[in-house]
């Protein structure tokens, strides 16, 4: 505790090496506003342990060309306790390559709403932030984190990251946040996570979307969300993604969406075998 005795001129005057010959407990006993006074060069003298030793108020402290220029080793070191202290100045100023090193449990830390002090802070990520980010630590983020985003936060996917996101996660989307993927990104969704997709013509994908998903992708579809499918939607197929139909997606559809299918649509159809809703005839 000798250290809160020190000045701040003597706290100034200390270099990278003093400050990482102190204790936890020695470095825990900086005053927050001495930190923000301390060179990069000085930060970074510190372990991940003497950064993790740091309260939530010193964190705040911290400027954000500090937090801007933490090294590897306290990114990938950093608790929730100091992840969740950032401020909403801080967590922008967090650099793509900063945002690589966080792991999957890490990405998992960021708070998602605005409670017991903390603010919102997946909500703030820049779309450069968010695609600088791994498939591994995109499915890191929880269904309450994507829950929070906003729909240009979930627009930035990318095909790789999309690749990686969830049932638990999808489920977690609004119809307007699934709509917002583009069509290649929408493309990339495993088929477990169309299954999991809400059946509702809007969380179906749009038009545009639903021309990109491949054959397994379709067959992946429950019959629920085939009854879902616009008129509009089924229209948008193409020849070999309705042909991908089982007969009982097909026997699902209502008269009124068989009756959507072009006549080019019914050729592919029968040419690939399938009878058009014998639920129907």
């Amino acid at each position: 505790a000798k250290v809160t005795a020190l000045s701040d001129k003597q706290i100034e005057a200390m270099g990278g090496d003093q400050f990482a010959a102190m204790s936890e407990a020695q470095i825990a006993a900086i005053d927050a506003k001495d930190l923000a006074k301390l060179s990069n060069a000085d930060v970074n003298a510190l372990s991940a342990d003497q950064f993790n030793a740091l309260s939530a108020g010193q964190i705040k402290a911290l400027t954000v060309g500090q937090v801007g220029a933490l090294d590897d080793e306290i990114i990938q070191g950093m608790g929730e306790t100091q992840i969740q202290a950032l401020a909403d100045a801080q967590v922008k100023a967090l650099t793509t390559g900063q945002m690589t090193k966080f792991s999957a449990e890490q990405i998992a830390m960021f708070s998602h709403e605005a409670a017991g002090g903390n603010i919102n802070q997946v909500a703030l990520f820049s779309v450069a932030q968010i695609q600088a980010l791994s498939g591994e630590q995109v499915a890191g983020f929880t269904a309450e984190q994507i829950g929070a985003m906003t729909v240009a936060q979930v627009g930035a996917f990318t095909e790789d990251q999309a690749a990686s996101i969830t049932t638990e996660q999808v489920g977690a989307m609004s119809a307007a946040k699934v709509a917002a993927l583009n069509v290649d990104t929408f493309a990339a969704l495993s088929t477990d996570v169309i299954g999991a997709l809400s059946t509702t013509p809007e969380a179906a994908g749009k038009p545009s979307q639903l021309t990109a998903v491949t054959a397994a992708q379709i067959a992946a579809m429950s019959e629920e969300q085939v009854q879902a499918l616009t008129e509009g939607q089924i229209a948008a197929l193409t020849n070999k993604q309705l042909a991908a139909f089982t007969n009982d997606q097909l026997n699902a559809m209502s008269t009124d969406q068989i009756g959507s299918i072009t006549a080019t649509q019914v050729i592919a159809l029968t040419s690939s075998g399938d009878e058009i809703g014998r639920a129907h005839v």
